[in-house]
């Protein structure tokens, strides 16, 4: 079920970027970004209430501010990048170069969570790096 809720995650990932493309011929990228945030607090919000209340009411304080620097890097601050790096390259080229998380997650599992990488996890992250530059090296 977790490799079904990734491909899922993807797929809604990448068509957010196309919606995102159509939404920033109307609106500039930090209203756009603010937006999006208020819709996915709603509609994750309610969720939670409707799904999972006594989980929410029960959250450990440690749990909570990992969840606030969570909140506050990934999704407003990498939102809003995200949403800039769309209005000045495209969709398509955004998402090659954003498809290199792997490769700062890989870093950050190894340092902070003391994980050690196996060769699929090394050769992926040279395939990945090779894409990003293939991406970033090519003319518009």
């Amino acid at each position: 079920m977790g490799i079904f809720f990734a491909i899922l995650s993807s797929i809604g990932w990448a068509l957010s970027a196309i919606l995102v493309g159509h939404g920033l011929r109307n609106l500039k990228p930090l209203p756009g970004a603010a937006l999006s945030l208020i819709s996915s607090f709603l509609t994750v919000g309610c969720l939670t209430l409707l799904l999972q209340r006594n989980e929410l009411l029960s959250i450990p304080l440690k749990g909570i501010l990992w969840f606030a620097v969570i909140g506050t890097f990934n999704f407003a601050l990498g939102r809003l990048c995200h949403y800039l790096s769309i209005q000045r390259i495209g969709a398509a080229r955004t998402t090659s170069i954003t498809a290199s998380a792997p490769i700062f997650a890989s870093l950050s599992a190894i340092i902070f969570l003391g994980e050690t990488p196996n060769l699929m996890v090394i050769a992926g992250t040279v395939l990945v790096l090779g894409g990003v530059y293939t991406t970033i090296s090519a003319k518009r």
